[in-house]
Parts: structure tokens; sequence; C-alpha cells
């Protein structure tokens, strides 16, 4: 399997209405997946324009009761396996998170 190089971590509450970071979130994943295509792999509970990126599906957030069951958790945990398991070199989420990576983070202020 080709390592990947960024990982990027959808971590966003879901909204009824995109707010600016959302917007902000997908117009950068839009630009990182023009420009660095195959090195880009999102981790999303939404399917998200990634041209030749590579798309894992997290467990979805948006349903009443999902922090109850801990999802979030449970997302924050695999997205830190993928991210040991694609080698990334760059963490990037909208959101500061408690995901503890060997990756340089980057996050949204």
């Amino acid at each position: 399997m080709e390592s990947k190089n960024i990982l990027i971590y959808d971590n966003l509450p879901p909204l009824v209405a995109p707010s600016g970071v959302a917007r902000y979130f997908r117009h950068f994943c839009n630009g990182m997946t023009s420009f660095f295509g195959s090195h880009i792999t999102i981790f999303s509970p939404n399917k998200r324009n990634i041209n030749s990126s590579d798309y894992i599906r997290a467990l979805p957030t948006n349903f009443r009761g999902s922090k109850r069951f801990g999802i979030q958790l449970l997302n924050n945990l695999l997205v830190l396996r993928i991210a040991e398991k694609r080698h990334a070199a760059v963490f990037y989420s909208p959101y500061y998170g408690t995901v503890q990576t060997k990756a340089a983070q980057v996050f949204t202020v």
C-alpha cells in the first residue's frame, strides 16, 4: 500500500447551516486535494470532493445520542490508527482535538 503523507480529519460538529469554519474546511479540502492529490487521505463522516485522494468514512456523529455512545472518541481512536498506518507526516483538523499523533499537527484558529 502506498503511504500517504497528509491526513485530514473532519471533526466538525454536525451543523444545521454551514458556518464559517465549515465553509473554510470545505474550500481547504478542495484546494488540498486538487494540489496534493494522491498524497491526501480524508477521514470524514461526510463525502468530500476528493479528486484522486483517498476517502475513509468516519462513523457518523449527526444523530441524537452519538456523544453518549462515545462516537467522537471512537473516531479519534480510528484516525490515530489511520495516521500510524498511512505514515502521516502532517495531520490537519479544523478543530483542536485530543488526537496525539507523531505527525506535525495543524488546526484552524
